[in-house]
């Protein structure tokens, strides 16, 4: 793994892309495959708000809608597609025909000279053929900022991303020129931030949730020796995610079909094993209705389990049964439940900390929530 790099974790991304676009300097974001880096880019983006995009819209009379994205996917190119088809036109000097000159064409997809504010972002781009390479590197120039005859509009913010050139992912080294052009981050996996700050919000399948919290080492497993294709990853945990919300706990022989070809038999099997304990678990529904009736599970991943799936449920009209249930549980469990409800407002609708209930809570766990 490379290590001269400056470490950037999924949550400190957002703010980081927003400095970016705000001073229009291009950066270049490498990971290793399914670390979410090109898709979290883009999600950081289209949430951005900077000074200068609001003004172009507001030069115009316009309601912001944030940046447009145009990807490129260098590996995919050869240079005609990145340069653009030549032709020739006839150059006239002074009302006279001086002869024939060659120019290319500009690819449909590039930004127009009256695009919005736009992200130019060049994936896959160490992956790519070294001519293409050479043609796209210039766009990260801030002087010059063309690609071939194309010259980029003033709005428009160059990214890059790729997987590392030691990664079995047919990457190369980046060119030397271009290198020095870009400011350079690579994107880490932190298990705990992903399944606290995102996967919650996300609507990530709690008993993904539950599992990966109990076993965040199994969250990424890349191995750029191993030769099986089916490994443990953020993009490949949330693909799964969507497959097994319409697989029921109890159809085994499906859920384990499908878990084990997303992130490989080993780390499969274990989370269907973990799914057999999970669905012995109390329902949500059953702990609202008699919180009393219930007790700790005690071991630490049907404790993460029955808080993910309580946070998830967790509304004004049943937070204080919910809370009843929940006291029983270790601190720590007790804070990343309350956590889980505030992370799932934007899906549930429901504020936490408006309710009173919400006083009692910080008065036990105020230190610990604030971290």
């Amino acid at each position: 793994m490379e290590n001269q790099i400056m470490l950037v974790r999924h949550d400190q991304l957002d703010e980081l892309v927003t400095m970016h676009l705000e001073c229009k300097q291009p950066m270049f974001l490498t990971g290793s495959p399914g670390s979410g880096k090109s898709a979290h880019l883009s999600s950081a983006v289209k949430s951005a708000r900077v000074s200068w995009a609001e003004q172009w819209y507001a030069d115009r009379g316009l309601e912001y809608a944030g940046f447009d994205i145009v990807e490129l996917r260098m590996a995919e190119r050869d240079s005609a597609d990145v340069r653009g088809v030549p032709k020739t036109v006839e150059e006239i000097i002074d009302g006279e025909s001086v002869g024939w000159i060659t120019t290319w064409c500009r690819p449909k997809e590039y930004p127009a000279l009256d695009c919005r504010p736009t992200l130019l972002f060049i994936d896959e781009l160490l992956q790519a053929h070294p001519s293409v390479n050479v043609l796209i590197g210039r766009a990260f120039d801030q002087e010059n900022r063309q690609i071939g005859d194309y010259v980029l509009p003033d709005n428009v913010v160059v990214f890059g991303a790729s997987n590392f050139h030691t990664d079995r992912a047919g990457a190369g080294r980046m060119l030397t020129h271009t290198a020095n052009r870009v400011f350079h981050y690579e994107l880490v996996v932190d298990a705990k931030q992903w399944c606290d700050e995102y996967a919650v919000s996300a609507d990530i399948d709690r008993r993904v949730v539950g599992f990966l919290r109990a076993r965040p080492e199994l969250v990424y497993q890349f191995d750029p020796k191993s030769t099986a294709p089916a490994f443990p990853t953020l993009r490949m945990w949330e693909n799964l995610s969507t497959m097994i919300k319409s697989i029921s706990s109890d159809n085994l022989v499906m859920l384990n079909m499908v878990t084990c070809g997303a992130v490989g038999i080993p780390v499969g099997t274990e989370f269907v094993g973990f799914v057999r304990a999970y669905d012995r678990l109390p329902k949500p529904s059953e702990i609202i209705a008699n919180p009393d009736a219930y007790d700790d599970p005690v071991e630490a991943d049907m404790r993460y389990a029955i808080g993910g799936a309580l946070g998830k449920y967790a509304d004004e009209d049943n937070i204080e049964s919910i809370w009843t249930y929940m006291i029983k549980l270790p601190a720590e469990y007790q804070v990343l439940f309350v956590k889980d409800v505030q992370a799932n407002m934007k899906n549930s609708g429901f504020d936490i900390t408006q309710h009173s209930l919400y006083a009692e809570i910080i008065s036990l766990h105020q230190e610990m929530l604030s971290q």
